[in-house]
């Protein structure tokens, strides 16, 4: 942690009214700006949420890198030789 993430975070501990945010009707907060740059939160960045010893706690969730359905090279298997070698020059 940076002296800076650190000196945000004292902050934010030792004055916890500073960042009260209010529940609506569906659930919903928005989060204050200063937690979510403390964080590194950006829009539509997922947030795992959890209960640990009656407290609330969120952590954000790093995405990962989506697989190929198809990695270059895996379909060769279901072509013969019967077939063109136009088709498997595609894919390779």
């Amino acid at each position: 942690m940076t002296p800076k993430m650190l000196e945000i975070g004292a902050i934010l501990r030792d004055n916890p009214s500073m960042n009260a945010t209010v529940i609506d009707k569906k659930r919903r907060m928005t989060l204050p700006e200063s937690v979510c740059e403390a964080v590194g939160l950006k829009p539509n960045d997922q947030v795992e949420w959890r209960v640990e010893a009656g407290e609330i706690r969120g952590r954000r969730l790093v995405a990962q890198k989506p697989k190929e359905a198809f990695p270059p090279g895996s379909l060769l298997k279901y072509f013969t030789p019967e077939r063109d070698e136009e088709e498997l020059a595609i894919l390779s």
